[in-house]
């Protein structure tokens, strides 16, 4: 009776085994929003900061962007990425920017409250404006940009491309574009350098007050050393000896001029490093986003 029960009941486990299976892709499926089928799940590996999917860009203004993509994200820790696509199946630009801007992770990383933390910025562009619904341009600012990139700010990317992007001029527009881009982050790192350079700022100042004073101290007891010895020696005239030997004493201003070196150094090969990252690299690949992805929404939306 068991066996003749579990061969009846074999074909009823299987067929719930599969509704379960296909219930769970179902379930996966909802998970991922529908942009997704319109939008890379990751960035170009060439070209982290450009994707040029619409085909509109030549490979020189690729590699120029690409290059100076990097060298911005060097000098402030800034993510901009520049992001074509042929269409978005109708659906909304910010949606897809947004998608895209928390997908990819574009932004600086930090802790939770680090103001540093999420400073990114995605410019998204689809050529043909019946692919979208609304504006084909979008740019999508990360939590960590919004003080100073605000969303009427933001505009001025825009209204730097417009003209030559309704002209089909892409490659002009994009380089237009991009000083702009990089001017708006760079002040806002440096308004954020500002308030937390001050204390930095005052700190080779103080070092250097410590080294002259301790410098003085030195020669001071040096020469206190000096002015007993001398009494001691008028005081017992008929003592034998090699003399006085003075007491060898490491200057600060020795381990100073050591911790300079080091600085200098350490200064020369970063300042190496960064311009290899910055000067026209050949190759104009590599690199990564920074790994922030805190985007909210702001920015500023466009038809061209």
């Amino acid at each position: 009776m068991t066996s003749l029960q579990s061969v009846i009941h074999a074909p009823i486990r299987r067929t719930l085994a599969a509704f379960l299976v296909l219930g769970s892709v179902s379930a996966l499926a909802q998970d991922a929003p529908a942009i997704a089928r319109f939008v890379p799940p990751t960035p170009d590996a060439a070209h982290v900061f450009v994707l040029d999917s619409a085909h509109i860009l030549s490979p020189a203004t690729i590699a120029a962007m690409q290059d100076s993509a990097r060298a911005l994200q060097t000098e402030t820790g800034a993510d901009v990425a520049w992001v074509t696509l042929p269409t978005l199946g109708g659906r909304a630009i910010e949606e897809a920017a947004l998608y895209i801007g928390r997908t990819w992770r574009i932004g600086s990383p930090g802790q939770p409250g680090d103001p540093m933390r999420n400073r990114g910025l995605v410019i998204l562009f689809v050529p043909d404006k019946s692919k979208t619904s609304g504006s084909n341009f979008r740019i999508e600012v990360g939590n960590g940009l919004e003080g100073t990139i605000t969303d009427s700010r933001s505009r001025a990317i825009s209204a730097a491309m417009r003209e030559d992007l309704r002209a089909k001029r892409y490659d002009a527009a994009y380089l237009a574009g991009w000083p702009v881009a990089a001017s708006l982050v760079r002040e806002d790192f440096a308004a954020r350098g500002v308030a937390k350079g001050a204390p930095t700022s005052a700190l080779p100042g103080s070092e250097r007050s410590f080294s002259v004073g301790g410098v003085i101290i030195v020669v001071v007891f040096i020469l206190f050393i000096v002015a007993i010895a001398l009494i001691s020696k008028r005081r017992s005239p008929r003592r034998s000896g090699a003399g006085f030997v003075p007491i060898p004493i490491p200057l600060s201003s020795r381990g100073d001029d050591d911790d300079d070196r080091r600085r200098r150094s350490a200064w020369e090969s970063s300042d190496s490093s960064s311009s290899s990252d910055s000067g026209g690299s050949s190759d104009s690949g590599g690199g990564d986003a920074g790994g922030g992805g805190g985007f909210s929404g702001g920015g500023s939306s466009d038809s061209i």
